[in-house]
């Protein structure tokens, strides 16, 4: 399925950012809140979890991958996530793959009942 590699692509580059964001920050000195590295990990391992799922075709990947579109937005909703074009991106993108997973087709594929 194309529309399923490109989600999974989708998902490794945001993971790749978050971590690249949270290695960046600690090289520079940025002083992290606990909240903050307890969301980010949750954040990384929720949507790499999601991706290698998602790549193996498994069911875990489709619930996992509507946690990590649900944590983005709970992220957006609670401030969390300074709003930027980096931000407005990844939130359609995220609406994209959303909408993607709900498809009759994709439910089909990971055995989901309608």
């Amino acid at each position: 399925m194309l529309a399923q590699s490109r989600v999974v692509g989708f998902f490794v580059i945001l993971c790749l950012s978050a971590v690249i964001g949270v290695v960046r920050g600690l090289i520079l000195g940025t002083r992290f809140s606990l909240g903050f590295i307890v969301a980010q990990s949750l954040f990384i391992f929720s949507t790499a979890a999601a991706s290698w799922y998602l790549y193996q075709s498994k069911k875990a990947g489709w619930y996992l991958s509507v946690l990590v579109v649900l944590n983005w937005f709970l992220k957006l909703a609670s401030a969390r996530v300074g709003w930027n074009f980096f931000a407005s991106l990844v939130s359609v993108g995220m609406i994209i793959v959303l909408l993607w997973l709900f498809l009759p087709k994709v439910k089909a594929h990971f055995d989901l009942k309608a």
